[in-house]
């Protein structure tokens, strides 16, 4: 993971591992964003926080409807 032309977080800096569990009748998702530098570590974290709850909804078939951060840049 990671941007292009990025010096904080450069293209192939981090990664992220995402594992699928069966939980009963649904299916756990578990992520771990690693290699991220420390400072990083908060906006990354409220990324995820906005970003996973809406692949959720998708994922269960609901649309998620715009997304409020798509003009804001996130």
């Amino acid at each position: 993971m990671g941007t292009p032309g990025s010096d904080v977080v450069p293209a192939g800096s981090s990664t992220v591992e995402v594992t699928l569990r069966s939980d009963g009748g649904g299916t756990l998702l578990e992520l771990e964003h690693r290699d991220l530098p420390p400072d990083e570590l908060p906006r990354h974290g409220t990324g995820w926080d906005h970003y996973l709850p809406r692949l959720a909804l998708a994922a269960g078939g609901a649309d998620p409807g715009p997304d409020p951060w798509a003009d804001a840049g996130g």
